[in-house]
């Protein structure tokens, strides 16, 4: 079986990065369903953030990339298939002191910046330009590796962040 899997041009290993604001319940459904018509192969997944799947994929660390935000890195070859695109939210947790900004117009947000602290996911390229997304670089920053920690960080009332919503609906719902 290897043998033909191989000489129909599938690979005994499949290395795939998965960008973390990606829902991994979606990608680990459509990943049984090809493990289960290619069972011999293996899979090595990790996590990335930002630049650090386009990263992975040009230093071939990774085969595949799933959920990379755009652009697509220019010249280098890739193709790239789109997905929908997170929906993220801006989110405080209610035992914030400043969670009364959550209820506030928009210009009320920003003014209150500076005094927030952003929780941020480091982007995990090492080599390129590391990126940034979201909210203003004023202010102080707690910094994590991924997206559950993030999430975990906001909801300790430490900061604020982006997250994606099927990741917090259900703290959203619950106030």
């Amino acid at each position: 079986d290897r043998a033909k899997e191989v000489s129909t041009g599938w690979e005994p290993r499949i290395r795939i990065a998965v960008e973390s604001l990606h829902p991994y319940p979606d990608f680990f459904k459509v990943l049984a369903e090809f493990l289960k018509a290619h069972p011999s192969i293996e899979m090595d997944i990790s996590e990335c953030v930002l630049n650090g799947g386009w990263e992975q994929l040009e230093q071939d660390r990774a085969d595949l990339v799933v959920g990379a935000p755009g652009p697509v890195p220019l010249q280098k070859g890739f193709r790239a298939v789109p997905l929908a695109n997170a929906d993220l939210v801006l989110v405080i947790a209610s035992h914030h002191p400043l969670s009364n900004l959550a209820t506030t117009h928009r210009e009320a947000w920003t003014a209150a910046l500076p005094k927030l602290r952003r929780v941020v996911t480091h982007d995990t390229s090492q080599q390129d330009i590391a990126r940034s997304e979201g909210l203003s670089r004023e202010g102080q920053r707690l910094y994590v590796q991924n997206i559950d920690q993030k999430l975990q960080a906001i909801l300790a009332g430490i900061g604020i962040g982006h997250l994606p919503r099927n990741r917090v609906q259900e703290y959203v719902n619950s106030g």
